[in-house]
């Protein structure tokens, strides 16, 4: 039986990234009318063959990118965020990762997050390999490689 990608859309949690398989938050999209296909900030953008080699990456630094999502979760003027906090500083403290710490006040949660996300993706794009350039005939592709080869197509 195979799984198409209406049936991985469905799976989906509302709100994740687009990308199979990827634990967080879908926030940017292509599409300016709306729709199912929301990225996250390490997916968005990226080359087809790249996608799946950072969901593998992200799985692998699950640890700051639970911590990223926790993070992102936790609404300053609500309670209850306590053991979130407790969570998220054992899991950095085992993680040798003190400078991930959140710094308090004057550090409001969303600048805690902006210094959590360069982190999590200086940790993925070093475990992912980014495809070689493609050549054809010899000749290194360019942006007009495709444009230039569309006129010699004959039209239908």
């Amino acid at each position: 039986m195979s799984h198409s990608h209406e049936d991985r859309v469905a799976d989906r949690q509302a709100g994740m990234c687009a990308a199979y398989g990827c634990p967080l938050h879908g926030t940017m999209s292509n599409n300016t009318t709306g729709g199912d296909d929301w990225w996250c900030f390490l997916h968005h953008g990226r080359e087809g063959a790249m996608v799946q080699q950072i969901t593998t990456a992200i799985h692998r630094h699950r640890w700051l990118a639970d911590v990223l999502t926790t993070a992102l979760e936790i609404h300053p003027a609500r309670d209850g965020n306590e053991g979130r906090m407790e969570w998220i500083r054992k899991t950095l403290k085992t993680a040798n990762r003190d400078d991930l710490q959140w710094a308090g006040h004057p550090e409001n949660i969303r600048q805690w997050t902006n210094r959590l996300k360069p982190a999590l993706e200086q940790l993925v794009m070093a475990d992912v390999q980014v495809p070689a350039q493609t050549e054809i005939a010899g000749t290194k592709a360019t942006k007009d490689t495709w444009q230039k080869a569309s006129a010699l197509i004959p039209a239908w």
